[in-house]
């Protein structure tokens, strides 16, 4: 959506220049070489860090095994153009993640996206039935996506799902589902500051599950009820996927 924007803007531009005159063309280029410069600039150093996050991503799924299929899928090198081309193109806060490479259970298995969460050398796990996790949200169907401009939910710290969800869909954003949750405390240190509401997915038709750790600091995916709130806890978003 972001990219077809741009490129209606940048064609209107585009047009409104080619009208000019050739003295006008030059004045204009002259007085304003500076900020196009700057832009560049800014672009191409925005462009190093988000090749920069997309590579370490890569190495992560190397350092824990992921499967050789899902780490080809990700290295590919037009999707990862495909990914950082359009993540330059928006605008997204400093304290947000840019993009996250998100593998769904359908490749992996519930259990086996949670083995992925590590807490030193603890391992993930899981106390919910995968067949009782139903996601809320539409996501691409093919398992293998990225989501895009991620809050790790602590925005909204202390908010129950149900207060969460309202604030999430107002702001034209959408609820992590529990995969997309899962995929973050994989890739992330969040769990380290504060646990995440799955908002965007329910477990036994109104519950929420969530990603925290045990009193053991073992990493688990259970449940909380909808109208539940906690200080530790908090509602993760994105604003799109692909």
């Amino acid at each position: 959506m972001e990219s077809k924007m741009f490129d209606s803007k940048f064609k209107k531009i585009q047009k409104l220049f080619n009208e000019l005159s050739p003295e006008e063309k030059e004045k204009f280029l002259k007085e304003n070489s500076e900020v196009f410069e700057k832009n560049k600039a800014e672009n191409q150093e925005k462009r190093k860090k988000l090749e920069k996050l997309y590579d370490s991503y890569l190495k992560k799924m190397k350092e824990i095994n992921f499967l050789e299929t899902i780490i080809n899928f990700f290295a590919d090198k037009d999707y990862r153009e495909e990914v950082i081309s359009k993540a330059v193109e928006m605008d997204i806060p400093d304290n947000r993640i840019p993009f996250l490479f998100i593998t769904t259970k359908s490749y992996l298995g519930v259990n086996g996206l949670m083995s992925l969460v590590h807490n030193g050398d603890k391992k993930g796990v899981s106390y919910l039935s995968p067949n009782e996790i139903k996601d809320i949200v539409e996501v691409p169907e093919k398992g293998l996506y990225v989501i895009y401009d991620v809050e790790n939910g602590k925005e909204i710290l202390g908010k129950s799902p149900r207060e969460s969800e309202e604030l999430i869909k107002k702001e034209g954003r959408s609820c992590l589902t529990s995969d997309e949750g899962i995929n973050l405390c994989i890739f992330t240190k969040v769990l380290s500051d504060h646990y995440v509401d799955c908002t965007g997915s329910r477990y036994e038709v109104d519950r929420v599950p969530f990603v925290g750790l045990y009193d053991d600091e073992v990493p688990k995916l259970g449940w909380f009820d909808f109208d539940f709130s906690v200080g530790l806890w908090g509602s993760a978003s994105c604003r799109s996927r692909s």
